[in-house]
């Protein structure tokens, strides 16, 4: 029974891992040309809460979220500077923990094979990730750092719904994917 916690430690550590290397290694994490910024690092949190459970789509979560205000640190303040509070860059991210644990409690009382259960995760968790960070920007942050006009809101509205339908698209199709692969791998 240890040996058995000490491998999931280890395989969310991993995840962890992945998680602050994505982070940090430019154009992996955050892939930002002009005015689109998508992330991708909703992809391990999603893969590790889907193949370890709710626990660790929290801890993972929280890591996302602490990694995020600490490149919002370094890199360009004008681009990092909205996330450089952590009730925009963490808090989010842990709400989004929460949600996953809820979802991956609700999903696994269910008879849905696991592609479709992974399918359903990854979709409500990147919604849940726009979500949130949208409020916490919206509540926090939004006009107290760069003043908008309305023009320039609707510009910023189209980009975020566009980056948003990026990262669902791409968590829809990669994470039932790659669930199917790392579980025979971790078995």
């Amino acid at each position: 029974m240890q040996s058995e916690k000490n491998r999931k430690s280890l395989q969310i550590a991993l995840f962890a891992a992945i998680i602050i290397v994505m982070t940090f290694v430019p154009y992996v994490g955050y892939i930002s040309y002009g005015v689109l910024s998508i992330t991708t690092l909703h992809l391990p949190v999603l893969l590790g809460g889907v193949l370890l459970g709710p626990a660790a789509a929290l801890i993972l979560s929280a890591v996302w979220g602490v990694t995020c205000l600490i490149n919002a640190f370094l890199i360009n303040p004008i681009e990092g500077a909205i996330f450089l509070d952590p009730l925009i860059s963490v808090v989010p991210r842990v709400l989004v923990g929460v949600v996953l644990v809820l979802l991956g409690l609700t999903l696994m009382k269910t008879k849905l094979p696991l592609w479709l259960r992974a399918a359903i995760y990854a979709g409500l968790g990147t919604i849940s990730n726009t979500v949130f960070v949208l409020s916490a920007i919206s509540l926090f942050g939004g006009e107290t750092i760069v003043p908008l006009g309305d023009t320039l809101q609707t510009i910023i509205s189209v980009v975020i719904s566009v980056n948003g339908a990026l990262e669902l698209g791409l968590a829809v199709v990669l994470v039932p994917i790659l669930t199917l692969r790392l579980k025979k791998l971790i078995k």
